[in-house]
């Protein structure tokens, strides 16, 4: 990297993803379906 501007890292793809993917959550109550539907209700992007 020959100048700073390469160097920069952009965080917008961390924290402004296009899409989700979740592994492992279940749509019991008990367990991470929660998650996933406090998710659903803010995320506008595709969730896989």
């Amino acid at each position: 990297m020959s100048t700073l501007q390469e160097s920069k890292i952009d965080f917008n793809r961390l924290f402004f993803p296009r899409s989700i993917g979740i592994i492992g959550a279940s749509w019991d109550p008990a367990g991470g379906g929660f998650f996933v539907r406090a998710m659903k209700d803010k995320f506008r992007g595709p969730m896989y």
